[in-house]
């Protein structure tokens, strides 16, 4: 009844059979010395982990979860079973893992769950069975810190878990079970009194990394995620005699999120108030290079998870708010440059996820229709030569029209915002030409209004035909069925009027 129940459809079937599957092997299949017998082993653990390759979502959900459920004696009686079965479930809560050629939500969220529970249970094992030594019978490896360290990091990754189906963000499922497994982690490292137990854990936890993913949750646009997110940070940094890893600006982070005045039923759920809250504990420092100036170590994190709410479908207005205030409020300090490096890293980093780059460029569109990041392209080419340039890869690859027209409208506004003289102003025309000649008819209409006002609004195109220029793009129907000859003869007549040189970006863009 058990091994038909695992791979059941039905989640809350699979669930009561993994907690009746643990207090069976728990109560009886004693094993000995050496571990479990081989039959024990194939027919439970090596029948588990293969069901995992699965192309039945039902059976890898399932078995995913029942690993989770086995106990140490089980999972543990040789360093090398225990480490086959963290890789395997390491593996299927990777955020690319398919399961028949597809992504599956609920494998890798029961993945991580798995982990999570792995760990206390050998943590919770290994101490009981060194202070029964008499009574144990039979082998448990304790973790190593590289078997730590492998549980942290497919934590940290499925914190980067933004995939997406008919149902909507289903990646926030897998990024609230790894809070709570780095959450897990962190006050077992606390309750722990067993040296090895303690030094493996110890090792492979990052105070910046894990409250860092927690401030970044907290930092975006899903209410249940945020007050996911917002428990668990208090859970951390609330604990009154911490073992854990350094973790910078402790005390500061705290008064930043009021924490101290929180209960652990905070609502943290209310817009208004996180977002302002996070942005203080964006500028949470400490001392560097010889204490001559300040790191911000959760500054990129915030950016991170803010931008997810400023620019996603939903858009949150006091995120909106709180981004565009902190912006003004940075003119003419290093703060509104490291702005600039993180948006370019940001996009760097997630090209070609739309989950990710979609909301970064309606960000950044919206900083600058408001003016409050002019100052990025005063004498200064870190900001829009990078970003044009990756605008540029983008649109070579990308076949979603809203993230095409915000590529666009982004470009549309650098036109706006560069300085007449600089060459990335040059650069920005070059790069609506590129999108102008795109497949789609209705992004090349979008891209040829933007295109005719870059070209009237700037006053440094002295060496160009701009009144040819504009009158094609005017009286072209962009918009209509071109063929793809016309559109790359368009295209290039436009090119050519400006004085581009020919690179054939006419046709790069199908």
């Amino acid at each position: 009844a058990i091994d038909a129940s695992i791979p059941h459809p039905n989640e809350d079937i699979q669930k009561c059979a993994c907690v009746s599957l643990e207090q069976l092997l728990t109560t009886y299949f004693p094993v000995g010395e050496k571990g479990p017998s081989d039959r024990l082993r194939t027919r439970v653990l090596d029948k588990f982990l293969k069901q995992l390759s699965s192309k039945n979502p039902a059976a890898t959900r399932g078995y995913c979860l029942a690993l989770g459920h086995l106990p140490a004696k089980l999972l543990a009686p040789t360093c090398e079973s225990l480490d086959t079965t963290i890789r395997a479930l390491s593996r299927a809560s990777n955020p690319k893992a398919k399961v028949d050629g597809e992504g599956d939500a609920e494998t890798r969220r029961n993945a991580v769950k798995a982990l999570s529970r792995l760990v206390t249970t050998i943590v919770t094992s290994t101490i009981n069975s060194r202070s029964n030594d008499s009574v144990r019978k039979y082998p448990i490896n304790p973790l190593t810190a590289e078997q730590c360290t492998r549980v942290v990091n497919a934590f940290l990754w499925s914190l980067e878990d933004y995939n997406v189906d008919r149902r909507g963000d289903v990646g926030s499922w897998c990024r609230m079970a790894a809070m709570d497994g780095l959450t897990s982690m962190v006050l077992l490292s606390d309750e722990v009194s067993d040296d090895e137990s303690k030094h493996s854990i110890f090792v492979s936890l990052s105070g910046t990394k894990v409250v860092g993913g927690f401030i970044k949750q907290l930092s975006e646009k899903l209410d249940a995620v945020r007050v996911h997110a917002g428990v668990c940070l208090q859970k951390v940094l609330l604990r009154l005699d911490s073992k854990f890893p350094p973790i910078v600006g402790v005390p500061d982070l705290v008064s930043s999120l009021q924490l101290e005045n929180c209960s652990i039923n905070f609502s943290w759920a209310e817009p208004k108030l996180v977002f302002q809250r996070v942005m203080k504990a964006a500028m949470v420092g400490e001392p560097s290079e010889g204490e001559t100036s300040v790191s911000y170590p959760y500054y990129g994190y915030v950016i991170a998870g803010i931008i997810i709410s400023v620019g996603g479908k939903a858009d949150s207005s006091e995120a909106t708010s709180a981004l565009l205030e902190h912006a003004k409020q940075a003119k003419g300090t290093p703060t509104l440059h490291r702005l600039g490096r993180i948006l370019v890293q940001l996009f760097e980093r997630h090209s070609g996820v739309g989950r990710v780059t979609l909301p970064l460029l309606r960000s950044i569109e919206k900083l600058l229709t408001f003016g409050c990041i002019d100052e990025l392209f005063v004498e200064n080419t870190e900001f829009a030569h990078p970003l044009l340039n990756l605008m540029e890869s983008e649109i070579k690859t990308c076949r979603d029209i809203h993230r095409l027209f915000a590529l666009g409208d982004v470009g549309g506004s650098l036109a706006s915002a560069i300085p007449d003289g600089s060459k990335d102003g040059v650069k920005c025309l070059s790069f609506l030409c590129l999108l102008l000649g795109h497949t789609y008819p209705r992004v090349r209409s979008h891209v040829a209004q933007i295109l005719y006002l870059a070209l009237n609004e700037r006053s440094d195109l002295g060496g160009m035909d701009v009144e040819a220029a504009s009158t094609l793009v005017l009286e072209t129907p962009w918009g209509s069925d071109l063929t793809p000859e016309e559109v790359t003869k368009f295209t290039a007549d436009v090119e050519k009027i400006l004085g581009f040189p020919k690179e054939g970006k006419g046709t790069s863009t199908s």
